[in-house]
């Protein structure tokens, strides 16, 4: 957030999630006197931080600023839980990929992830009860290239351990659920759907944790 402190242009940070948020905003400034050039905070849920008092020295000064966010606070301890399956469990649905999944469940935030071939509309259920720390119900579009990365319509629940429940690739438009909601398992929270980074239709389940400035997924298992 831009705006101005003492007559001087400064930068704040907003969380809007429902939830913590850890943020590192580094900044670089020609003709500005800055001390320290990167700072990161811990947010609370729909927390706001004061970053940087600019300084500038000549009129045609310039800046700009990098921001990143890691959902979750790193002091957090992932509890022994063991979660109910995402949909209705009277009904047998393939697993196409699981932990260390080798077409795309190889990095820090998918490594303890599975993608359940769901057919379009199918009921997502809550596997773990919580707060709704946020909603991403847009997008329209799949694809298989990098441009759908951020594109897959997200659900993010906030656990009592600090955890974060994640259930991606829904249908535009489907959620039940709204940021600040309390669920309890089993709640219905959307349908299933085919958006982002995604060879056909089905749900990506996984818990997220901050583990020291980096988002992982956690190791879990159902009951």
């Amino acid at each position: 957030v831009k705006e101005v402190v003492g007559g001087a242009p400064s930068l704040s940070i907003i969380n809007r999630y429902f939830g913590p948020v850890q943020a590192t905003l580094d900044l670089e400034c020609n003709h500005c006197e800055i001390k320290n050039k990167s700072k990161r905070f811990i947010l609370e849920a729909r927390g706001q931080e004061f970053a940087f008092k600019l300084d500038p020295k000549i009129k045609n000064w310039r800046a700009k600023y990098s921001l990143g966010v890691l959902l979750g606070d790193p002091k957090a301890e992932p509890d022994d839980y063991r979660y109910r399956l995402p949909f209705p469990e009277l009904v047998g649905y393939l697993i196409t990929q699981s932990f260390n999944g080798p077409f795309s469940h190889q990095d820090e935030a998918n490594l303890y992830s599975i993608d359940v071939a769901l057919p379009l509309a199918t009921p997502v259920l809550a596997a773990r009860g919580g707060i709704v720390m946020g909603v991403e119900e847009s997008n329209t579009e799949a694809g298989v290239t990098e441009e759908y990365g951020e594109k897959a319509n997200t659900i993010y629940i906030l656990h009592s351990d600090g955890t974060i429940g994640v259930y991606a690739h829904l249908d535009m438009y489907s959620a039940s659920v709204s940021p600040g909601d309390s669920i309890e398992v089993g709640d219905y929270l959307a349908r299933s759907g085919n958006t982002g980074f995604s060879t056909g239709p089905h749900l990506h389940f996984s818990i997220w944790a901050n583990d020291n400035g980096v988002q992982k997924s956690v190791h879990y298992q159902f009951d």
